[in-house]
């Protein structure tokens, strides 16, 4: 089977995506366990002490942690702001490749090759590696090309690390 689409990628769409980067990297449930009992436990401390400087010092990373997600979204905004028809892309889909191209160039990557994914109601964010990725937005995707796009993805990428939703 082949499959060729093109899809436009709105800055919401690129939001989203570097979104979901965020908590797939930085704010991993194991992180976020270790930031609520770390801070918790400055918060709590002057309760328990009658010193509050441990607790200035977690509302201190519990606003840091907050302004840093804030960051990272703007700043994905501005990026998307500065050249929004690089994210115009077309895809080639077939039996051994996902095929992409923008005006600067093309990637072939082998389904093997895929890292992980990640389906939400909208997109489909698959990942080459750990800090790489694509979105593949499902609205500009025919319903066929989608199919096999998760099914090539289900046989290729390895189980704990695909997260479709359910059927």
């Amino acid at each position: 089977m082949n499959y060729t689409f093109t899809q436009n990628v709105t800055k919401e769409d690129y939001v989203a995506f570097v979104t979901n980067h965020i908590f797939l990297s930085f704010l991993r449930p194991f992180n976020l366990i270790l930031f609520v009992i770390s801070v918790g436990y400055l918060l709590v401390t002057p309760f328990l002490t009658g010193d509050f400087t441990f607790f200035f010092v977690g509302l201190g990373i519990f606003a840091f942690i907050f302004l840093l997600a804030l960051f990272v979204r703007r700043n994905a905004k501005k990026t998307y702001e500065r050249n929004p028809d690089s994210f115009t892309m077309t895809y080639d889909v077939d039996d051994e490749a996902l095929k992409y191209m923008t005006r600067e160039g093309e990637l072939v990557k082998n389904w093997p090759e895929f890292y992980r994914v990640k389906e939400t109601k909208d997109y489909l964010f698959v990942y080459v590696n750990q800090h790489s990725g694509l979105v593949l937005v499902k609205r500009e995707i025919p319903s066929d090309a989608y199919r096999f796009i998760l099914q090539q993805l289900e046989q290729h990428v390895i189980a704990k690390r695909l997260k479709l939703l359910k059927k």
